[in-house]
């Protein structure tokens, strides 16, 4: 299992000591994301290999942009 984190320093105090986590498993391409008690699963297309569990990344992505 691959584990990343990012530990975000900003001047918000609500995100001021805000953590987001993102998990790998040990086959496949979905990812789980931490993010304070919130989760989420972030995942390939089966034509791409996944298991279409969640969106892609760069779906997060853009949905991240837009709101």
């Amino acid at each position: 299992m691959l584990d990343r984190s990012i530990h975000m320093n900003t001047l918000d105090p609500i995100t001021r000591e805000a953590v987001v986590t993102v998990r790998g498993g040990p086959s496949g391409l979905v990812q789980t994301v931490e993010a304070r008690s919130h989760r989420l699963t972030a995942d390939e297309p089966t034509d791409f290999g996944g298991a279409d569990s969640g969106p892609t990344p760069y779906e997060l992505l853009v949905a991240a942009l837009g709101t």
